[in-house]
């Protein structure tokens, strides 16, 4: 599917106990993808060792506006209700919980 209008991915996601690996190679668990990267949309987890280094996050991605990246650190064997959203232009949005 090619993206040309609104996009709304929604999904619960927990990461399974000792589900956080880290290190090489750098592992980003896909909850949803559409590749290749230059024309892709992706919800996944984000191990703390990518571009976002300081925390395990959720994050979304759409090729042109990039990459949002959850203010929260993710946690094992808890549940997030994750949203990522394209206005069909230029910009995304993420929430977590239903916040932003």
């Amino acid at each position: 599917m090619n993206v040309t209008d609104e996009l709304s991915i929604i999904a619960w996601v927990k990461w399974n106990e000792d589900g956080i690996v880290h290190g090489e190679p750098l592992q980003l668990p896909m909850i949803v993808s559409k590749i290749p990267i230059n024309a892709a949309y992706l919800l996944f987890l984000d191990t703390g060792d990518g571009a976002n280094p300081n925390k395990p996050s959720i994050a979304f991605r759409m090729s042109g506006p990039g990459t949002l990246y959850s203010t929260v650190t993710v946690e094992e064997e808890k549940w997030y209700h994750a949203a990522g959203t394209y206005d069909g232009s230029s910009q995304i949005k993420q929430q977590l919980h239903g916040e932003a």
